[in-house]
Parts: C-alpha cells; sequence; structure tokens
C-alpha cells in the first residue's frame, strides 16, 4: 500500500519530468527559429508575410494588390537582418497615400476633415482599403448630433437616402473609380439624378412638397397631442397632491373626533361605576 509521503515523491518526479520536457522543447523551437535563413532584400511581399502575415491577409483582398500595389511602394524596400538586428521605420502617413492619390489628396486638404485632423486612415484600414465601419455607421461615429438632430427629420431619412449617396458620391466621375473626399460640397447635378423627373413636372413637385407638408404637420400634430397630454397629466399630479392634502386633513379631523367621543364616552362611564359604588 502506497503511503503519502510516497504518492508525493512521485507526483514531484511526474512533474519535475514534465517542466524538463517543456524547458528541452522550447530551447529545441528557439533554435530553429534562429537557425531559419532570414528574408533578402528584394524578396519584397514574401519576406513581409513571413512574420506579418495578418496585414498581408488584409493587402491580399485589397484594392492595392489588385493593382500590384505592394508593401515596398508604401514602405519602402526590405533591410537585410531585419529583424535579427535592424530595424525597418516605416513610413506610412497621408503623404504616402498622395503620391498615388494626389486629386483626392487634394479634396481632402480643402475638406472639414483636413482642419480637425482626420485623415486617411481615421476612416480606412491601411492594409485593406475598407472603411472601419460601414459607411453609415463610420459618420454617425463622429456626426451623431447631426444625424438624431437634423438628418432624421428630413425627407431623406424617410427615403432612406444615406449619407455617402449624397456627400461622398460624385455627380461627375472626375476621379473615375473614388469617392469625393471633400464632403460638403454636393453638386446640384447629384440632386438631379434623383429628381430629374420631377424637376420640371408641377403635380409631381407639388405631390413632392405635399407630401413634405402633410409629414410635417404630422410630426406638428404628434407634438401638440405630446403637449396636451403632458398637460394633462401635470393637471392630474397636482390635482392629486390637492386632495391627499384634503384627505389628510380630513383623517386628522375624524380621528381627533373619534378620540374626543372615545374619551367622553370612557369618563362617562368611569363616573357611572363610581356613583353605583
Amino acid at each position: 500500500m502506497l503511503t503519502l509521503s510516497t504518492s508525493r515523491r512521485r507526483v514531484r518526479r511526474t512533474l519535475a519530468l514534465a517542466s524538463g520536457l517543456a524547458f528541452l522543447l522550447s530551447l529545441i523551437l528557439i533554435a530553429q527559429a534562429f537557425a531559419a535563413p532570414l528574408p533578402q532584400a528584394g524578396d519584397g511581399t514574401d519576406a513581409c508575410a513571413s512574420c506579418h502575415w495578418a496585414e498581408t491577409s488584409h493587402w491580399q483582398a485589397s484594392p492595392h494588390a489588385a493593382s500590384n500595389v505592394d508593401c515596398v511602394a508604401c514602405h519602402g524596400p526590405y533591410v537585410e537582418e531585419h529583424p535579427a538586428s535592424e530595424l525597418m521605420l516605416l513610413s506610412a502617413d497621408v503623404a504616402r497615400c498622395q503620391e498615388c492619390h494626389p486629386d483626392t489628396h487634394t479634396e481632402w486638404q480643402q475638406s472639414m476633415h483636413a482642419q480637425v485632423g482626420v485623415n486617411c486612415i481615421n476612416c480606412h484600414v491601411s492594409h485593406a482599403q475598407t472603411t472601419r465601419l460601414a459607411s453609415e455607421r463610420l459618420c454617425v461615429s463622429c456626426h451623431a448630433n447631426s444625424f438624431d438632430q437634423q438628418y432624421e427629420a428630413t425627407a431623406h431619412s424617410a427615403a432612406g437616402v444615406t449619407c455617402v449617396e449624397c456627400h461622398v458620391s460624385r455627380a461627375v466621375d472626375t476621379v473615375p473609380g473614388h469617392a469625393a473626399h471633400d464632403f460638403t460640397a454636393v453638386s446640384p447635378q447629384l440632386c438631379i439624378t434623383c429628381h430629374g423627373a420631377s424637376l420640371h413636372d408641377p403635380v409631381a413637385a407639388m405631390g413632392g412638397m405635399t407630401t413634405a407638408k402633410a409629414q410635417t404637420a404630422s410630426l406638428r400634430e404628434d407634438v401638440r397631442v405630446a403637449t396636451t397630454q403632458l398637460q394633462e397629466a401635470q393637471e392630474k399630479e397636482t390635482s392629486l397632491e390637492a386632495l391627499t392634502v384634503v384627505m389628510l386633513g380630513a383623517g386628522l379631523g375624524v380621528g381627533l373626533m373619534f378620540g374626543l367621543i372615545f374619551m367622553l364616552a370612557l369618563g362617562y362611564i368611569n363616573r357611572r361605576r363610581e356613583e353605583h359604588s
């Protein structure tokens, strides 16, 4: 029969053996990593992908990859002996984007985004070139007040017209394949693409005005009803407060009256007892 001390010794030996094996395995993996040949200059994307596989997978599905714009185009040539002994200072900022997108960069420079320091990578994922959020959610993440207080009360909101359909779309494709980046200048020509059929049609135009007026009238009626309900609720609350005071006074009065009657009756009973005794 195994004693408690014998069992403990066996557990300790097993743990020591497992720890030793884990240590040896770690040494083997480290040795293999240092023995692996380093990527050489000129290897381009393959050299970067050996370490930066996540960024590479994003890039592979991007417009940059489709246009053969690789890591070197944005970050410069691969540095030999990296990462073992040399660092690579990666330059990837708005100035680098400008080299290939000068027209878009010029539009952005004239925008409110540029004035407040919102640049390319604040909205776009660097390696995938997708927006950081779905277009509408991306706009609302900064412009929530404008969205809630202005846009949601418009006919555009009722019709499901989104931010990008007016503020990023181009009436004329002056920069093929690229969205507008001034964000605030909405061309009248863009309005015509949606409202062209009714632009010179008085009946349709009046119909649109009638719909807008009806929506405004409906909103006003909703506000009027809500205001009336609020006033009625306030009046009921005031009435209840007054009624509470009255009921409290009445309760105190009734209680006092019954108390006096009880005391008088008790006194009368005591006197009668004294007379008979």
